[in-house]
C-alpha cells in the first residue's frame, strides 16, 4: 500500500515538473514577438524623428539671399540655385546678378543662415561693344550640344571674367551628362567646353 502511494505521490510531482516546464517554454516563446515589435516601433519612432528635418528648399533660399541684399526678384537675373554638400554641411548655391552687380551667396539649407556671400560691382565701360546676353550664350551652347532647352536642366549661365576677358560660362544636365561651357561674352565664340558623365 506504502509503494502504490510513493508511485502516485511520484507521477503527481512529475506531472507538475513537466507542466511548469511547458509552461516556461511557452513564456519565453511569446516573449520574443513582444520584444522584436517594441524594438521595430523604437526603430520606426527614430526613423521618424531623424526624418522631420527637411531643407528649407530653393524659394527660401532665394528669398533669404535676395533679403539680404536689399533686393526683389523681378530686380535681378538668377543664374544658379543648387543644393550641395561640403564637408557635412548642406547649403543651396545661389547666384543672380543685377545690372550694377553680381551677388554669390550660400545659405544654410535647413536653418537658412547664409554662410557665405560675395558681391562683385559690373565694371561700366565706355567700349561700344555690347555682350551677347545670357539668352543667345545658352542658345550657342545648346546649338553645338545638339539639344533644346527643354530637354536639359540649366545649373549656372552667367557673365564671369578669365584672365581679364568678359566671357559666359554655361553649365546644364541632361540626364546624367554634364555639359560646360565657357562663351566669348562680345563674339559668342566658343572658348572652351567640355562633358562629362555624372553617377
Amino acid at each position: 500500500m506504502k509503494n502504490r502511494n510513493k508511485k502516485v505521490v511520484t507521477g503527481v510531482l512529475l506531472a507538475m515538473a513537466l507542466f511548469a516546464s511547458t509552461a516556461a517554454f511557452h513564456g519565453e516563446a511569446s516573449a520574443a514577438p513582444v520584444d522584436a515589435k517594441s524594438m521595430a516601433t523604437e526603430s520606426n519612432a527614430s526613423s521618424k524623428t531623424t526624418n522631420k528635418k527637411k531643407v528649407i528648399g530653393t524659394s527660401a533660399a532665394k528669398k533669404k539671399a535676395l533679403s539680404d541684399a536689399s533686393l526683389k526678384a523681378a530686380d535681378v537675373t538668377f543664374t544658379k540655385a543648387k543644393l550641395k554638400t561640403d564637408d557635412g554641411i548642406r547649403y543651396y548655391d545661389i547666384e543672380f546678378y543685377t545690372s550694377s552687380a553680381e551677388y554669390e551667396y550660400e545659405v544654410h539649407a535647413y536653418t537658412g543662415k547664409i554662410l557665405e556671400k560675395d558681391v562683385e560691382k559690373v565694371k561700366k565701360t565706355t567700349s561700344k561693344k555690347s555682350y551677347i546676353g545670357v539668352s543667345k550664350a545658352k542658345e550657342i551652347a545648346l546649338k553645338d550640344a545638339g539639344l533644346t532647352a527643354s530637354k536639359v536642366d540649366f545649373v549656372k549661365a552667367k557673365l564671369d571674367k578669365d584672365d581679364g576677358r568678359r566671357v559666359y560660362e554655361v553649365e546644364f544636365y541632361q540626364g546624367n551628362m554634364e555639359y560646360d561651357y565657357t562663351i566669348d561674352a562680345y563674339t559668342g565664340e566658343i572658348l572652351e567646353w567640355d562633358t562629362e558623365y555624372d553617377d
